[in-house]
């Protein structure tokens, strides 16, 4: 089954990114801010970090949507391909997946190939997440199995 990332998905992943990065960039710059000087002008802090956002989303949305992002798995193999960067094996070499919580969340799917393999969590919509879970759950039920045997 190939899942391909919607318009939607796309404007919406990133924009969740793109928060989750100024919120750390936010909290970075409080800190060294706070630690090694006597007064904090927030002022400037906040207005860096809403520049850099605005930036990132400006040059977001001045692209098209590219159709680059697509998660194949199928009854051979796992296939992932994020623009240029192809990641493709088969089954076998498959571990497992978890879903990080930490912000910002990441779908990783583990393997003996490459490693791990990080999407975001938004990247694909709840439907689309949901036929994923399904298909990894059962892969991993399955290479749990041929394991023990």
């Amino acid at each position: 089954m190939e899942f391909t990332q919607s318009r939607y998905q796309y404007i919406f992943s990133n924009l969740y990114m793109t928060f989750c990065d100024m919120i750390w960039h936010l909290v970075i710059a409080v800190f060294f801010a706070v630690t090694f000087s006597e007064s904090v002008n927030f002022t400037f802090v906040l207005l860096g970090a809403v520049f850099f956002s605005g930036a990132i989303v400006w040059y977001m949305f001045s692209k098209s949507v590219p159709k680059d992002l697509h998660l194949y798995l199928g009854d051979d193999c796992l296939r992932y391909k994020n623009k240029n960067v192809i990641t493709e094996y088969s089954w076998d070499k498959y571990i497992d997946y978890k879903v990080s919580r930490f912000i910002p969340a990441k779908i990783v799917i583990n393997d003996s190939v490459y490693g791990s393999t990080r999407i975001c969590y938004y990247a694909f919509d709840k439907k689309q997440r949901q036929q994923i879970f399904e298909i990894l759950n059962s892969k991993t039920k399955k290479v749990t199995d041929n394991s023990l045997s």
